[in-house]
């Protein structure tokens, strides 16, 4: 038998009432992610208009979202097999490596001519579809396993959205006064930029 040292998180979690538990793990699966919406929504908000894809009639901010699409649902089939091999002890390396692969995609589709981006955003896609999985490994199969995934869902409704605002408030250029409108830590956020 292995000595499996704890944390002091987890000790102190485990000493807990249980509406401790509920309340860390709801913020921190919640928070993951939520942060992961910041590597696949925030193009959204460039517009793209007027440019079509290869010169067809197909606009090129549709070829855009439907590649990333196709990568994320791809991820979706990968991601049984992938997600439900991975050892406890590998989960929160694979959670970076993904969210890394992912930026990484993202920095080859700032460099590619605009019809190239589709594959880069592919590429964006495919890591991100298996943040779900393994987001959801560390919750299920609690007793208020339906409270925490509950908890989790509530991250993708207000991510998407704010993420796209954010991503539209870099590109107008007023990143500081979109700050600003956030409460408590927005304005000395907006101060210091």
């Amino acid at each position: 038998m292995t000595d499996q040292r704890q944390g002091p998180i987890t000790t102190f979690l485990l000493s807990s009432p249980e509406i401790v538990f509920v309340s860390y793990a709801i913020f921190a699966s919640f928070s993951t992610y939520f942060c992961m919406y910041a590597f696949r929504k925030p193009f959204a908000a460039a517009t793209f208009a007027g440019l079509q894809f290869f010169g067809t009639t197909i606009k090129l901010k549709k070829a855009i979202v439907v590649s990333q699409i196709i990568g994320y649902a791809l991820s979706k089939y990968a991601g049984i097999k992938i997600c439900s091999e991975i050892s406890p002890h590998k989960r929160l390396f694979t959670l970076i490596f993904l969210i890394i692969f992912a930026e990484s995609a993202l920095i080859i589709y700032g460099i590619l001519p605009n019809n190239y981006k589709v594959f880069a955003i592919f590429l964006n896609g495919i890591p991100l579809g298996m943040v779900w999985g393994l987001v959801v490994w560390y919750l299920e199969g609690r007793r208020t396993s339906e409270l925490l995934l509950a908890g989790l869902s509530c991250s993708f409704i207000l991510a998407s959205g704010i993420v796209k605002d954010f991503g539209r408030a870099v590109m107008g250029g007023v990143v500081a006064e979109w700050w600003s409108k956030i409460p408590l830590l927005g304005t000395i956020i907006s101060r210091l930029m």
